[in-house]
């Protein structure tokens, strides 16, 4: 059964302070589980596509694979890669970070707390930086905070 996941995103705060103008952010993730086979299955892969919009119009869409590494019933820990593409990230500010091409790697970390059968709440950090290799390596972190349903 697949779950949604939506929620508010603090965008790249990385470890010198935030690197971009804050501007309100939200994340919504459709999460595809696997058959069920007798309870859950960790560290079996799950399909992932998630989709983040700013108030200015910037997008980030991704495709990946989910991971459960550990799960208690109640308190649940992922981790993720994707692919992702944005073409907001892009600019020709020398003042501004860039991450040069509109394809991105995106990789996330997730704890969460399941609550009511089928709600949950999460708390995640993920990264995406460019492929490509040169003299910088720039990435974006992003903090997330997400209720999820799942069906």
């Amino acid at each position: 059964m697949p779950e949604f996941r939506l929620g508010p995103v603090l965008q790249d705060f990385g470890s010198s302070g935030l690197r971009h103008s804050i501007n309100p952010e939200s994340d919504l993730v459709l999460d595809f589980a696997l058959p069920e086979t007798g309870g859950r299955m960790l560290f079996s892969p799950r399909p992932q596509i998630g989709l983040d919009t700013a108030r200015d119009g910037g997008r980030r869409a991704y495709v990946g694979l989910t991971w459960g590494v550990f799960d208690s019933g109640a308190l649940y820990g992922n981790v993720g890669i994707a692919g992702s593409y944005s073409g907001s990230f892009l600019n020709t500010d020398p003042r501004r970070q860039g991450l040069g091409p509109p394809l991105l790697l995106h990789g996330a970390l997730e704890l969460g707390y399941r609550f009511a059968d089928r709600q949950s709440l999460s708390f995640s950090v993920d990264q995406a930086t460019s492929p490509a290799m040169g003299d910088r390596f720039d990435s974006y972190e992003t903090l997330r905070l997400r209720y999820g349903y799942h069906f």
